[in-house]
């Protein structure tokens, strides 16, 4: 009930994080106080060209992040051991970062933003109900990528992580699962403005913006 309840400590923390560190919100403000869910709400009309969300690039979680990530005492950089994940698939990148990073608890930078980062798994008796529909075929194929990224992770970080500073943070199915379920519902696609490139990061309160189709907007 905490949890479902706006605004509890965790909203109070993530706000005081975001600004202290530079982040802004322009013409909007968080809410859940309808049905729990949190999402960003117009204080006022919006145009096409205003900038609602100002994120510095440094809280940002992304590829380039982990490049200055040390891991443990072992005087290796995170980018070492998972950064080539990012070029077999973003998301089994980030999900690779979100537990890492999940696993220090408090000690992340990041912490008062991935504490929020709230994905739900349906239950056994759920996906029954739903067997033979698209969306039932769709979990199938999550599942199976899911079993498809931890062999990936096993072969191409356990040649890396021989003393399991790394693989021990995503030690069952279980939790990698999550954690790309997290990944594709948290995460967005940011343009890198020198060079166009497009990635895959996860953006404190951009996760809050609700879309629809044609509505334009960029990041």
């Amino acid at each position: 009930l905490e949890k479902r309840r706006f605004p509890n400590s965790n909203d109070h923390e993530l706000m005081e994080w975001f600004t202290k560190n530079g982040g802004k919100l322009n013409f909007v403000s968080p809410d859940g106080t309808r049905g729990g869910s949190r999402k960003l709400v117009a204080d006022e009309d919006i145009s096409n060209e205003d900038v609602i969300l100002e994120v510095p690039f440094q809280i940002t979680m992304n590829q380039m992040s982990v490049r200055n990530i040390k891991v443990g005492h072992t005087g290796r950089y995170l980018d070492e051991f998972i950064g080539g994940l990012f070029g077999k698939n973003q998301e089994w990148g980030l999900a690779a970062f979100l537990l890492f990073e999940i696993s220090k608890g408090n000690n992340s930078k990041w912490w008062p933003f991935i504490r929020t980062l709230d994905m739900h798994v349906m239950t056994t008796g759920i996906i029954t109900e739903l067997e033979g529909t698209y969306t039932a075929d769709r979990i199938r194929r999550w599942e199976e990528e899911a079993e498809d990224m931890h062999k990936f992770f096993e072969k191409v970080v356990g040649q890396k992580d021989h003393m399991g500073n790394v693989q021990e943070t995503w030690s069952t199915r279980k939790k990698l699962r999550w954690a790309l379920w997290a990944a594709r519902r948290h995460s967005i696609y940011v343009t890198k403005a020198t060079t166009g490139k497009r990635f895959k990061a996860f953006v404190p309160f951009a996760n809050y913006l609700k879309h629809k189709r044609g509505s334009g907007g960029g990041s």
